[in-house]
């Protein structure tokens, strides 16, 4: 009863421990409030639990679910949201829904419309005044005023709204305050040029970043709308993806991708999974074998049998991991928006002061025509545009290609404090090595008979263990009975006499005589009527690629330290053949995670890569936690931030790519877009001011910000071609 009690209390607690990982990694809302019942049941070490109810109260905030709520962008832009409906296309700070077919070109008609016929009117105006002189003044004034309506009526009501909530430095109400003022000192072409060229702007701005979004969408092209279901009756029908049920059967042609995560029932083919692992080589499933959704059928058509349904499978995880990572911002993105707050009062202050102030001071020989000109164009350069709709993008693009190379990245976030990374810490098992015995050498005079009996005898049991040395002996014959001792090992009758297989506990009582070696590998002692043949080694392979990982890791001035809970020999052993600087053995679970907290607590930014479940305590301590192996297991995915769906450590030398490109992107458009705006500023103040030229000046930095934003989706190196043959 004290045993029964006392697995109750330890379930109790891991479903209490497996609660705080999904609130502490919860992908959905930045912002809400929980209201939680958890109802435990447990009998015998089972346990059913969490029926969550959660109710969200946010104001403000983006955060995936349908609310209504009126947004303020740190451009100035003011948005009226219904449903995450949106009418800014240049600094829409909501998730990026990926949509590969998302029409880059679609433009307001109306708004082209207006376009065009201010600018016919700006040019009839302009031949009125100079070919006419002053004679036509109240003929082209009033077409002026035309003209510049037309464009200028939206940003009105824009920057109206604005000053009603109570801020008055909107990008609205800079070019509201810059156009008039062109119009009261007379400059009416000025000011209906400046509205005229930032309304066409906009439209550009909209159309580079719909085209941005559209190129991550299409890195991410994955998912599969319509499958073709086989009937009960035999026949086949197309369906939406979402209707699969579990246990429903589906044709994937060639040239299809694979709809839902499930199995091969008929037929065999060569699949592509670039688009999930990154990994250009095809690999080949057959009849039995377990296939994820997303992946590309290259060779010839198979039955699969849906083993998940869509909102469960790989496909669907990824894509909602991916657009849903943008709710967690990096520092450098929340300096921006915070800086933008300061900058654009700060330069609407100094035009004020120019255009106030110059005239007085007589060296400068200015007139206040003049230094309302030069206060005008201040304004128009004070946007800062450029640098909030850039670098939410840059980041996006940056989790878009990591995506493209089977590395889920949570958040903006991550992605930046990846190039801080001093230490990372290594799980064994699964991790460094491939988690699967092998037989790695044989000791023995007669090496052949080792096989022979080895081989005949395992196959009478389901052991890992012998699954693994069944494999490698590959014999025909199988002995003609046997029992497992446990603890101990393999008991059989073998061609008529007994065979024993097992730890040198065994031998001995049975008599055998073995020399039993103490260096901590795992060994399958053999003896063969009444006489010790001799000894099979195995161990656990290592991964591909992880020394050379772990030597670029060291390049990078990255420490690694390997915590695993094997003994002192074998962590000896894998941590020389891979490189690691540091090792610690015999450590449990809750050993690797005080290593991982003590570290963090000394200041170190840590890095954790683990692959199962008890592995998330660690994952869930560091400062970024890497769960490898693809999607399957779902608590150590919720506890990461960083997933390697491909499997691969050697995808963490990609990850460390895509983050020091986008980095060094963000840094570039900050100071392209600074330095552009302030060189501008300062020949203002010596020449004559253009104010379209600060308009285009500004446009043209914006769009040069967003095409430099792009190139975090291309690594350079990076080779990988589609090899998909349609």
């Amino acid at each position: 009863m004290k045993e029964k009690n006392k697995n109750a209390d330890i379930n109790s607690q891991v479903c209490e421990d497996l609660n705080l990982l999904r609130k502490e990694h919860s992908l959905e809302c930045d912002i809400h409030c929980h209201e939680e019942e958890c109802n435990h049941n447990h009998e015998e070490g089972e346990h059913d639990c969490h029926n969550h109810t959660h109710s969200h109260s946010h104001k403000d905030e983006c955060c995936g679910h349908s609310h209504s709520h009126t947004e303020k962008c740190a451009c100035g832009h003011h948005h009226g949201h219904e449903g995450h409906g949106h009418g800014c296309a240049c600094c829409d700070d909501t998730p990026v829904k990926i949509d590969k077919d998302q029409k880059v070109w679609q433009v307001d008609k109306k708004q082209l419309v207006l376009v065009i016929l201010s600018a016919v009117l700006l040019v009839a105006a302009f031949c009125m005044e100079h070919f006419g002189g002053e004679k036509l003044f109240w003929g082209y004034l009033p077409v002026y005023i035309v003209a510049y309506l037309l464009v200028a009526i939206e940003s009105f009501a824009e920057g109206f709204r604005g000053l009603k909530e109570k801020d008055f430095f909107n990008e609205n109400t800079l070019m509201n305050v810059a156009s008039i003022g062109a119009f009261c000192i007379g400059e009416f072409e000025e000011g209906v040029a400046v509205m005229l060229l930032y309304t066409i702007g906009e439209i550009i701005q909209g159309i580079s970043v719909r085209k941005s979004k559209k190129s991550i969408g299409q890195l991410l092209d994955i998912r599969v709308d319509k499958s073709l279901r086989i009937e009960s009756d035999g026949s086949e029908k197309l369906v939406d993806t979402s209707l699969l049920k579990v246990g429903d059967r589906v044709i994937v042609n060639v040239g299809e991708k694979v709809p839902v995560d499930g199995k091969i029932v008929q037929g065999q083919s060569s699949f592509d999974y670039s688009k999930l692992t990154g990994e250009s080589v095809p690999v080949e499933l057959k009849t039995g074998e377990e296939i994820l959704a997303g992946t590309l059928n290259l060779e010839s058509s198979v039955i699969i049998e849906v083993s998940k349904e869509y909102s469960d499978s790989t496909v669907s995880k990824i894509l909602r991991l991916v657009e849903e990572a943008q709710h967690n911002k990096p520092s450098a993105e929340k300096f921006v928006r915070k800086f933008a707050r300061i900058y654009t009062p700060a330069v609407f202050a100094v035009a004020l002061i120019i255009a106030v102030f110059a005239p007085l001071i007589k060296a400068l020989g200015m007139t206040y025509t003049e230094s309302i000109a030069k206060g005008l164009v201040f304004l128009v350069i004070s946007c800062p545009c450029a640098l909030v709709i850039s670098t939410p993008l840059t980041y996006f693009g940056g989790i878009g290609s990591a995506s493209r190379r089977g590395i889920l990245v949570k958040g903006g976030n991550y992605l930046e404090i990846l190039n801080n990374i001093d230490e990372i810490c290594f799980d064994k098992t699964g991790t460094i090595t491939e988690g699967k015995l092998k037989v790695a050498s044989i000791d023995a005079e007669d090496r052949q008979k080792v096989v022979e009996v080895a081989g005949a005898c395992e196959k009478l049991s389901n052991h890992p263990i012998a699954d693994c040395i069944s494999e490698y002996c590959a014999v025909k014959d199988r002995a003609d009975s046997g029992k497992e001792i446990a603890g101990k090992g393999l008991v059989c009758e073998y061609k008529g006499k007994v065979a024993l297989l097992g730890n040198i506990k065994l031998m001995r009582d049975y008599g055998i005589e073995a020399a039993e070696k103490q260096d901590g590998l795992t060994r399958v002692y053999v003896a063969y009527d009444g006489k010790y043949l001799g000894d099979i080694t195995l161990e656990d392979s290592i991964r591909e690629g992880v020394d050379k990982t772990v030597d670029g890791l060291k390049q990078r001035g990255i420490r690694t330290v390997m915590l695993t809970g094997d003994n002192e020999a074998v962590a000896n052993k894998v941590a020389s053949k891979v490189g690691i600087d540091e090792y610690k053995a015999g450590l449990l679970p809750q050993d690797k995670c005080d290593y991982v907290k003590a570290c963090v607590e000394e200041g170190k930014k840590v890095m954790f890569v683990g692959d199962g479940l008890n592995d998330a305590p660690a994952i869930k301590s560091a400062t970024i936690g890497v769960c490898i192996g693809g999607m399957g297991n779902d608590a150590s995915v919720e506890a990461s931030d960083v997933v390697l769906v491909g499997g691969k450590l050697t995808q963490l030398d990609d990850a460390f790519k895509v983050a020091k490109k986008t980095k060094k992107i963000i840094i570039q458009n900050i100071a392209m877009a600074l330095g552009l705006k302030f060189a501008i500023m300062i020949i203002c103040l010596f020449v004559s001011p253009l104010m379209w030229l600060a308009v285009v000046a500004d446009v043209g930095v914006c769009l040069l910000a967003i095409f430099n934003s792009m190139r975090t989706l291309r690594i350079k190196g990076d080779k990988r071609k589609e090899k998909a043959k349609v």
